[in-house]
C-alpha cells in the first residue's frame, strides 16, 4: 500500500527539466557571432595546454574533442576550432555573462510555472502540473495527436514494447484514476488529499547522501545517450504511445510534451539559445530524459518504460547514483545497471545500505520518487575565494585593501 500511494503521488506530477544544449557555447556565441559556423569549444581561463574544456558544441565532438581535452589536445583534433576562453576576474573565472544569460531563460520559464527549481546555471526543473491539467480541461478530445509533438521521442520504446506491456504497466489504474479526477471539475478537497500527502516533502532518503548540484562551471550536456529507437522511427514510436489503448496515464504526460515544446519555442525564440527537455513524473526520469535525445530535442519517459530503459542505464546516468553511492552499490551486489537492482527484495538492500537508502534504492529502480521541486531560482549562497602564496602573501590589513589586490 505504502508503494501504491507513493506512485499516486508521484503520477499526479508532470516535471520537466529544461537543458540548456552546450550552453557556455551558445553564450558566447551571442556575444561574438563570428564564432557562428564553426567547431568551439570554451575553455578555462587558465592558459596551461591552451585551457581545460569546459563546454564543447556538437560540431566540434565530430572531430573527437570532449570536455576531457584541453585547448592544445583539441587543436590536434580539429585544426580550426574556435576556443573562446572563460573571462577572467581577480584571478578567478568572471561567469558574469553566463549567469546573466541564464537569468534570461529563467524569466522565459517562470511564464509556465511558479514552481521552477534552478538545478545549475544551465538546467531548471520545473512543475508544469497545474499547466498540463488546465490544457487537457480544454482540449477539444482527450487524444494527442503526432503532429502536437514535433521533435519528441519515447524513452525505452520499441513497437513491440508500446504494444505489447499493457497488461504489465502497473500504472494503468491509478492513471485512468488520475486523468478522471483532473477531467472531473467537481473534486471534493478530501478526495485530492490523497493525491498530495506527499509531494510537500523530500523523500526520507535523500538527504541523507545528495550534495550541492549547483557546480556552476561544469557544462551538464550528455555526450554519450541511451536512447535506442531500434529500426523503429521516431514518427512511428510517438503514434505507437499515442495509440495506447486505454493508456489514460499517459495523458498527463502526452499533454506534459506539448507544454515543454512551448516552452523550448519560447526560450528560443526570447533568447536565441536551443535546449533539451525530459518530460517524466518526477525528477530523477525527468533528467534521465533530458539527455537522451540532443540537441534541441524532447523526451517522454514513462513509468511503465522504466525497466525497459534502466535495464540498459549505467548508474552513473541516475541523479543521485553517479557518486559515491551508485559505486558502493556496484561493487557490493556486483551489478552494472540500475535495472538489475529490481532482482533485489526491500528487505536485502535495507540490510545491505540501511533502511532508508535501502527502500529509496527499491523504489529508484522502479521509477518511483517523491522527492519535491523546490521553487528556487538563484543559488543559496556565493563563494569566492583566492589563495596567496610566496611574494603575494598578505600580512596585514592594509594590504587586503590594497589596489594590487
Amino acid at each position: 500500500l505504502h508503494v501504491q500511494v507513493r506512485l499516486l503521488n508521484m503520477a499526479r506530477r508532470v516535471v520537466v527539466l529544461v537543458d540548456m544544449d552546450c550552453f557556455y557555447v551558445q553564450v558566447e556565441k551571442k556575444l561574438d557571432p563570428t564564432l557562428n559556423g564553426h567547431p568551439c569549444a570554451v575553455v578555462q581561463y587558465k592558459k596551461w595546454k591552451g585551457g581545460s574544456i569546459i563546454a564543447v558544441d556538437y560540431e566540434a565532438r565530430k572531430y573527437g574533442v570532449s570536455r576531457g581535452n584541453n585547448g592544445d589536445e583539441a587543436r590536434k583534433l580539429c585544426p580550426h576550432i574556435k576556443l573562446p576562453r572563460i573571462p577572467e576576474k581577480r584571478g578567478k573565472a568572471d561567469l558574469t555573462n553566463y549567469r546573466a544569460a541564464s537569468a534570461e531563460v529563467i524569466k522565459v520559464l517562470s511564464r509556465f510555472s511558479s514552481c521552477i527549481e534552478r538545478a545549475s546555471i544551465d538546467e531548471a526543473y520545473i512543475d508544469i502540473t497545474d499547466a498540463v491539467s488546465e490544457r487537457i480541461r480544454l482540449l477539444d478530445t482527450t487524444k494527442v495527436l503526432p503532429s502536437m509533438l514535433p521533435a519528441t521521442h519515447v524513452a525505452g520504446g520499441s513497437l513491440e514494447g508500446l504494444e505489447g506491456n499493457m497488461e504489465a504497466d502497473a500504472m494503468m489504474p491509478l492513471g485512468n484514476y488520475l486523468v478522471s479526477k483532473v477531467l472531473d471539475q467537481s473534486n471534493s478537497e478530501e478526495d485530492n488529499s490523497l493525491l498530495f500527502m506527499e509531494t510537500n516533502t523530500t523523500t526520507a532518503t535523500t538527504k541523507s547522501w545528495s550534495g550541492d548540484f549547483d557546480d556552476e562551471l561544469q557544462d551538464l550536456d550528455t555526450e554519450d545517450t541511451i536512447s535506442d529507437h531500434g529500426s523503429a522511427t521516431r514518427e512511428e514510436l510517438v503514434s505507437a504511445w499515442l495509440d495506447r489503448e486505454g493508456c489514460t496515464a499517459e495523458l498527463l504526460l502526452s499533454v506534459g510534451a506539448m507544454v515543454a515544446n512551448e516552452i523550448r519555442s519560447a526560450v528560443l525564440s526570447e533568447t536565441g539559445f536551443t535546449c533539451s527537455a525530459g518530460i517524466a513524473h518526477n525528477k530523477v526520469l525527468a533528467k534521465l530524459a533530458a539527455g537522451m535525445n540532443k540537441p534541441n530535442q524532447q523526451t517522454i519517459l514513462s513509468t511503465s518504460l522504466v525497466p525497459a530503459v534502466f535495464d540498459k542505464t549505467p548508474f552513473r546516468k541516475v541523479r543521485h547514483l553517479g557518486g559515491k553511492l551508485g559505486e558502493q552499490v556496484q561493487q557490493l551486489l556486483n551489478i552494472c545497471n540500475v535495472g538489475q537492482l529490481r532482482g533485489f527484495s526491500m528487505e536485502a538492500l535495507q540490510k545491505q545500505f540501511g533502511e532508508k537508502t535501502g527502500s529509496w534504492l527499491y523504489l529508484i529502480c522502479r521509477g518511483v520518487d517523491n522527492e519535491p521541486i523546490r521553487s528556487r531560482l538563484l543559488s543559496q549562497s556565493i563563494g569566492c575565494g583566492k589563495n596567496f602564496n610566496g611574494p603575494e602573501k598578505l600580512c596585514s590589513v592594509q594590504q587586503v585593501g590594497s589596489p594590487r589586490v
